[in-house]
């Protein structure tokens, strides 16, 4: 089944999303929102929302990310996959507080103070109760 992939613009501020659905569908089609994980829409939620479109839905993820048009620069796609590619370089202790200051010791500086400035952003967009922080809190 052929798919059409739109990104769009939804909503009063014009934020951007993903939506998919079956090319030829000639009738209104049950929907599916689906909601980003903490690394935003990436390849793998657009696989989940074509997935979706797939089995005859219209799937709509939308970029919880961004402000606008566009995802501030802390979590433009690269800086979010740089720290998800720090994170699961950690293994098993990722969100151990001290591992990650341990892994972040052995980068430049520079290094460091991107992916932490990153990790504020991930954190201002939702915090959980009891949930370990994404990168121990420091001064930038």
């Amino acid at each position: 089944m052929a798919i059409k992939h739109e990104r769009i613009l939804y909503g009063p501020e014009k934020s951007p999303g993903l939506l998919c659905y079956p090319e030829l569908a000639t009738e209104p089609l049950p929907a599916v929102l689906v909601i980003q994980d903490i690394w935003g829409v990436d390849e793998y939620i657009e696989d989940v929302t074509h997935r979706f479109a797939a089995a005859g839905y219209a799937a709509f993820a939308p970029d919880l990310y961004s402000r606008g048009e566009e995802r501030i620069p802390a979590l433009s796609l690269e800086r979010v996959s740089e720290a998800k590619k720090f994170m699961n370089g950690l293994g098993a202790s990722a969100w151990d507080p001290k591992a990650q200051e341990a892994g972040l010791s052995n980068r430049p500086e520079e290094d460091r103070l991107r992916l932490r400035e990153t990790a504020r952003e991930l954190r201002s967009v939702g915090q959980y109760p009891g949930k370990p922080a994404f990168f121990p809190a420091e001064a930038a």
